[in-house]
């Protein structure tokens, strides 16, 4: 056993990578929180860090069908945002990552967590059912 090998979650172990029609994810544990995260290729962006936290062991499909319904609605989203925010050129932010906790996650009461980036400023967008409800800029 190594030096920090018991810093390691023994519920990790058993647990394997899940892939689904988005993309590979890997089982993480943070805060004794159960997620899944993955790196994905999307007509949104390329690269997106996903997080799914979930309540069980495994992704459920109310997490994969909120993420493909983000991505049909990405064009209506970043609508809401330029009207919020008439100020700010969406055009040079990329999302960086998505959250989307599992339906009726105890630490969680949105339905996804959007982030942008551009060179110096982050911008995270809150949705419940798909209409932005808070913007952190």
């Amino acid at each position: 056993m190594g030096l920090f090998d018991f810093f390691k979650s023994s519920k990790k172990e058993g647990i394997k990578s899940i892939t689904n029609t988005i993309g590979k994810f890997t089982f993480i544990e943070v805060d004794a929180i159960k997620n899944y995260k993955g790196l994905v290729n999307s007509k949104i962006n390329n690269g997106i860090e996903i997080l799914f936290p979930v309540n069980e062991n495994e992704i459920s499909n109310y997490q994969t069908e909120y993420y493909k319904k983000i991505e049909s609605n990405w064009t209506p989203i970043l609508n809401q945002l330029k009207k919020q925010y008439p100020n700010i050129s969406i055009e040079n932010y990329k999302v960086k990552s998505i959250l989307i906790p599992d339906k009726n996650h105890q630490y969680y009461d949105m339905d996804a967590e959007i982030v942008l980036q551009n060179e110096s400023n982050i911008i995270s967008l809150i949705l419940k059912d798909l209409i932005i409800e808070e913007i952190i800029y």
